[in-house]
């Protein structure tokens, strides 16, 4: 059965924790009372709700008492609103008034705090905001036409009537494996390895308009942050990976195997910055203030959207911007600025998608438990437990170990 101790909550403001004592909250309409002559009855004007002021006695105490005070004083003089979560009243959008700090010598180790928050207005002036994903997107088309053109220059330049095709396929064939395997509709443009080792030897220049073609047929779809900033990273490592592919014999094979190469690695990075363009910039839901029973939730899960851990996205600004870098120093001027560009704005996009995010903590449970249950106690659903078991590559969902676990922050 739940009791109202279930559903008291955690006391924080912008995410720093102090321990709540009492509080008071002013009620009822405001009245301004008119009084007029020969009239024994007043006229009261009601002049809307009052204001929801909290007015809160807390502190914080422990070795690190002076500590955590000073991180609350900041949170507190920080100009802006920020979201407050009351023990009793749940979560709310508020704005910090004039309170007080006090110490007293015969408390040692606990700070007092009187804090007052406002309600706060979420109507704010409309501002002018850059769609960065669509920017990217944009930026993503620039980028494979540079890298089009840039392959259609390299063959012109090379003499592929001294070369014989099998000299090239086992080139072409690492480079086919390597986009079916990331970008398969590309692959599938080409059908086979032979196919395409015939078009760089006898027809280089309908190569860039069946990849355009390719890329137009189908629309990234985004599945997920997790999957999204998995697929990036894996197609990082595939770009590296073409690296490895060993050069034929000759100066002019070299050349062709340089071109394809070069080609499908950028292709490839056009695909994973499509995929990045996808993410949404997405605000993290309000922490539910009341749940039902884990018990029931078994049964029917509660809708939680999924939300990105900044972690995860700052991972992913390193790994695919430090590869847009590797392939920017050996690309030919045009290309590069077409290089620069794009992976400033897949930095850009990224920050955007972070500054939404949540952080990871570190959890440590003191007696195995199934996720289904800590995924209730950190965030009142039982529908993130598969998010907590496939970041910790837990082998069993029903059986935490007692070691310090990843979760997200809320």
């Amino acid at each position: 059965m739940t009791t109202w101790r279930d559903s008291v909550r955690e006391a924080s403001f912008k995410g720093v924790p102090f321990f709540f004592d009492t509080d008071d909250l002013p009620i009822g309409r405001r009245l301004q009372t008119h009084r007029y002559p020969q009239r024994d009855r007043p006229y009261s004007e009601d002049m809307g709700r009052v204001a929801r002021e909290f007015n809160i006695r807390a502190f914080v105490g422990g070795p690190d008492c002076f500590e955590q005070r000073d991180v609350l004083l900041r949170a507190v003089n920080e100009e802006g609103a920020g979201q407050l979560v009351h023990p009793y009243y749940g979560t709310m959008r508020v704005k910090a008034g004039v309170g007080s700090v006090s110490h007293d010598r015969r408390n040692g180790g606990v700070v007092d705090f009187d804090l007052n928050f406002i309600e706060d207005d979420d109507q704010e002036f409309p501002a002018e905001t850059v769609n960065t994903g669509q920017v990217l997107e944009m930026g993503a088309e620039d980028y494979l036409s540079a890298s089009l053109t840039q392959f259609e220059q390299a063959m012109a330049l090379i003499k592929t009537g001294q070369i014989g095709i099998e000299s090239i396929l086992d080139s072409a064939t690492a480079v086919f494996t390597t986009l079916y395997e990331t970008v398969r509709p590309i692959a599938d443009a080409f059908r086979s390895a032979q196919n395409l080792a015939y078009l760089v030897m006898n027809a280089p220049s309908r190569i860039p308009a069946q990849i355009q073609a390719a890329f137009g047929g189908y629309v990234t779809a985004f599945d997920g942050f997790q999957s999204s900033c998995s697929d990036a990273a894996g197609k990082c490592s595939a770009v590296q990976s073409l690296d490895g592919v060993p050069s034929p014999q000759g100066t002019q094979a070299k050349a062709v195997h340089a071109a394809l190469v070069d080609l499908a690695q950028n292709v490839i990075l056009v695909d994973v910055v499509r995929d990045v363009a996808a993410m949404p910039i997405v605000t993290p839901p309000a922490s539910p203030t009341g749940a039902p029973s884990v018990d029931v939730q078994v049964v029917a899960p509660m809708a939680y959207p999924e939300v990105p851990t900044s972690d995860d996205i700052v991972g992913v600004i390193d790994v695919v911007t430090d590869q847009l870098w590797e392939q920017a120093l050996q690309a030919p001027y045009e290309q590069f600025e077409a290089i620069a560009d794009i992976r400033r704005q897949v930095e850009n996009h990224l920050q955007a998608v972070a500054r939404q995010g949540v952080r990871l903590q570190y959890h440590g449970a003191t007696q195995v438990q199934p996720a289904l249950v800590l995924s209730y106690e950190l965030y009142g659903t039982a529908a993130r437990a598969a998010e907590i078991v496939e970041r910790n590559k837990i082998s069993h969902p029903g059986f935490l170990p007692v070691t310090p676990i990843q979760v997200a922050a809320k």
